[in-house]
């Protein structure tokens, strides 16, 4: 397991695991960030994997357990006539990534973190549907 307690380390990991699997030829996503992008160059679907916060859980035996809190953002410009079509393969290709990898050498626990949520919005001056998805990511 990993000894990492800096959350900008497993977001990377994260990011580098769920690129490929979720955005490129034949993935439901045109392009990935594992940041805040404010400049999409066009491509929609996008996705983010943004930092939202952490909570430094009880020493254990093991030491601090960290549970660091992200956030996966995914936008689809409002003027696709498939939007809602376009969000739910890019959930149900991130709800993949993390179903499949709760416990790697990165991490010990990785789950959805609440409901995710779509709404309207401007981003980079551009008209979005943005689903926010709330994921935690844990280790010592």
């Amino acid at each position: 397991m990993s000894d990492r307690t800096d959350r900008r380390d497993y977001r990377e990991d994260l990011g580098a695991l769920m690129s490929p699997l979720v955005a490129g030829t034949g993935k439901p996503a045109q392009a990935f960030y594992d940041h805040l992008e404010s400049d999409f160059e066009g491509a929609s679907p996008t996705i983010c994997l943004a930092s939202e916060g952490s909570t430094p859980a009880p020493m254990t035996i093991k030491g601090w357990r960290y549970q660091h809190r992200l956030r996966v953002l995914v936008f689809v410009t409002r003027d696709d006539p498939n939007a809602d079509d376009t969000l739910d393969d890019c959930y149900e290709a991130i709800a993949d990534v993390i179903e499949g990898n709760r416990r790697t050498a990165n991490w010990t626990d990785l789950q959805f973190n609440g409901p995710s949520q779509i709404d309207a919005a401007s981003w980079g001056g551009d008209p979005y549907w943005i689903e926010a998805i709330p994921i935690i990511v844990a280790g010592f």
